[in-house]
């Protein structure tokens, strides 16, 4: 076994997988939610009060504003 500190490469691959794993993580984070406030709407919005409604299309519309602005920050990072 080698006591060698990793070569760039290895190094190079690590952090990718750590970014990677980051960002589907800070995006699956608000699709969960957005997807899970509209099929509590499908699923029982005829039990829910107005209110209860409102609520989880706000949850939705403030969530999806998160993941429109995660995708922006993103393709602003890669732009030339």
């Amino acid at each position: 076994m080698s006591t060698e500190a990793p070569d760039a490469e290895q190094m190079r691959t690590q952090l990718q997988a750590k970014v990677f794993s980051s960002v589907a993580h800070d995006l699956r984070t608000p699709l969960t939610c957005i997807m899970g406030a509209l099929q509590t709407l499908e699923q029982m919005g005829t039990i829910l009060s107005p209110e209860q409604q409102s609520a989880l299309v706000k949850t939705a519309l403030i969530e999806a504003y998160r993941l429109d602005f995660l995708f922006s920050a993103m393709l602003d990072k890669v732009k030339p």
